[in-house]
């Protein structure tokens, strides 16, 4: 998108004209004597000084933290395993030059909640960390996969980036794919993983885990324009499909990738938010340019690679973000509002306040808020929560 700027400027001419002063001079004329007026009191105002300290600005209440994130400034990203009450938590952290928060330098937190003592182990740290995608489970929370790109990937250099595989119970990693990818997802089924490789020229890829083959890729889709990306992929219900969010002048097209014949088609023309949940795939449709603040969001959801979108909810004043609990319930965040946790099965709405960045479901069905770079069970660290409705 670009800006038009339109400057008037004005020209000013200033035109100087020389002013005659005709001055007389009365001399020897006595001036005429001036009698004493009385003197008039004159009011004055008393200026008091306002001594009084001006108001302490209000500490912020304390967190009761589940585990030390000993150098999280803000979470990012919270994924929760399906089986096990885990959490993969990408947080930022440190400082610039400048002494500002580092918008590239980040944390990849590995969180245990199921032992008698919540454990939080770090996985890597450094810079753009935060900017790569979300990392995902496999179904049985046995092994996760995460992207890490410090920058200089193939062929720009030969550092430490690709995708990786990490074993929870081990800590150990290892490279997958030396490839600078973005947008990672994962299959129903754990066989797969779809994302966007930029080594091998930006194509949308589909990568088998167990032949560790390309099954399909795409070139040619745009999903970028200046500093926009639209990174958004899940697959199908039924597998049979992967679909991404791309980009055109004015619009965010939702685009339908078939694996077995290669086919490509647009689904929606204007669509946001793109997640994948047990029971389908969801998305808000609306125009995001030309929007207005209390315009409604349909919340649309495609049940299977047959069938075209349909509309769950007439607005969701929420932007979703992940899943949790199997798939069960999508997680949405609006900066005015806060948290919005929607259950796909009653399709029942529980909200928290916007002091709150995220939140993920556990496997046991509690619910863990993240709130100034820490992470809490207690939901009203989030402040007041207010209604989702418009």
């Amino acid at each position: 998108m670009t800006k038009v700027q339109k400057i008037a400027l004005p020209a000013c001419f200033l035109m100087i004209f020389p002013v005659a002063l005709a001055v007389r001079a009365f001399q020897n004329r006595p001036l005429p004597a001036s009698s004493p007026s009385p003197t008039t009191p004159t009011a004055r105002a008393a200026i008091v000084l306002d001594k009084t300290p001006p108001a302490p600005t209000p500490e912020p209440a304390p967190i009761k933290g589940i585990v030390p994130l000993t150098h999280s400034m803000d979470v990012l990203e919270m994924v929760a395993a399906p089986m096990k009450n885990e959490l993969l938590v990408v947080a930022q952290s440190g400082n610039d030059s400048s002494g500002e928060p580092d918008p590239y330098g980040g944390v990849l937190y590995h969180i245990r909640l199921g032992g008698t003592q919540p454990e939080a182990h770090e996985i890597v740290s450094g810079n753009n960390v935060v900017s790569g995608s979300a990392p995902v489970w496999n179904p049985g929370g046995t092994l996760a996969y995460f992207t890490y790109d410090n920058g200089t990937c193939a062929p720009m250099g030969t550092g430490v980036c690709g995708i990786f595989t990490l074993d929870p119970q081990t800590g150990k990693m290892e490279q997958l794919l030396p490839d600078s990818a973005e947008g990672l997802t994962i299959s129903r089924d754990g066989s797969r993983l779809a994302f966007w490789d930029y080594t091998a020229g930006n194509k949308l890829t589909v990568f088998d885990l167990k032949t560790k083959a390309v099954v399909k890729a795409w070139a040619g889709e745009v999903h970028s324009a200046d500093d926009l990306v639209v990174s958004d992929i899940v697959f199908a219900a039924d597998e049979k499909s992967v679909f991404a969010l791309t980009y055109a002048p004015r619009e965010f097209p939702l685009k339908q990738f078939v694996l077995d014949a290669g086919q490509v088609r647009t689904v929606s023309l204007y669509a946001h938010s793109l997640v994948a949940a047990a029971d389908g795939v969801y998305f808000l449709q609306f125009d995001p340019l030309s929007a207005t603040p209390n315009q409604a969001r349909p919340l649309m959801k495609i049940s299977s690679s047959d069938l075209g979108p349909g509309k769950v909810l007439e607005d969701f004043p929420y932007y979703p973000r992940s899943t949790s609990g199997n798939g069960r319930w999508i997680v949405a965040h609006d900066w005015r509002k806060g948290i919005a946790i929607y259950d796909t099965r009653d399709q029942s709405i529980r909200v928290a306040g916007k002091d709150c960045q995220s939140a993920a479901v556990m496997a046991d069905g509690k619910v863990v808020y993240a709130v100034r770079g820490q992470l809490t069970l207690d939901s009203a660290a989030c402040g007041a929560a207010k209604s989702a409705q418009p």
